[in-house]
């Protein structure tokens, strides 16, 4: 693929890829922590006993589902998943289901 001359694609540049995104309800986390401690990348902090992203490490997260598949009380969705552009290739993209369930 082509790039520009001048502008070199970077990770941390939002025109060129956007991160996973998680929700979580609040009103029904129990707080048992399994969220926080099977995430890979270790964006989610349990927080007055309420799970949730850390504000400044949301661009780390890999979308990778382990945090919804572990939730017992289903607590945890999986809004989006990663997507690269521009100059990176995205491949084997399909629809977000939860994983080893």
């Amino acid at each position: 693929m082509f790039v520009p001359l001048g502008r070199i694609p970077r990770y941390d540049d939002p025109r060129e890829m956007r991160w996973g995104r998680v929700q979580f309800d609040t009103e029904r986390c129990n707080g048992c922590n399994m969220c926080v401690r099977v995430c890979p990348a270790s964006v989610l902090v349990l927080d007055a006993k309420k799970a949730r992203m850390i504000t400044d490490r949301t661009a780390q997260c890999i979308a990778c589902g382990d945090c919804a598949a572990i939730c017992p009380d289903g607590v945890i969705t999986l809004v989006e998943s990663y997507r690269f552009s521009g100059a990176y290739e995205t491949r084997d993209r399909g629809e977000l289901l939860p994983p080893r369930l």
